[in-house]
């Protein structure tokens, strides 16, 4: 199955979902609640992803993650913690 025919599914929503109740709503940037995207960390899963591959984000945070990883040279994996550490540079240099 190709990501965007995926991630427009039932089956994405639910996953998506329940990765959302998994932590909680709670972005795994920022750390605050109210996330309302989910990232995936790795697509070597696509359609079977384990929770812990799925990062739930607020929009902006993921909007920065994406940024930072292009930066970083671009493409799926990597270490989320990595990303996340820097983007409060990335959202520094937007102001």
């Amino acid at each position: 199955m190709c990501y965007d025919e995926y991630i427009h599914s039932d089956r994405w929503r639910r996953k998506r979902a329940q990765a959302l109740r998994h932590y909680r709503g709670r972005c795994l940037i920022c750390g605050e609640l109210g996330a309302d995207s989910v990232h995936h960390a790795t697509y070597i899963h696509l359609g079977q992803e384990r929770m812990h591959e799925l990062a739930p984000m607020h929009e902006l945070c993921h909007d920065a993650v994406t940024e930072v990883r292009a930066a970083l040279g671009g493409g799926p994996g990597g270490s989320l913690s990595r990303i996340a550490a820097r983007v409060p540079e990335l959202e520094a240099a937007r102001v």
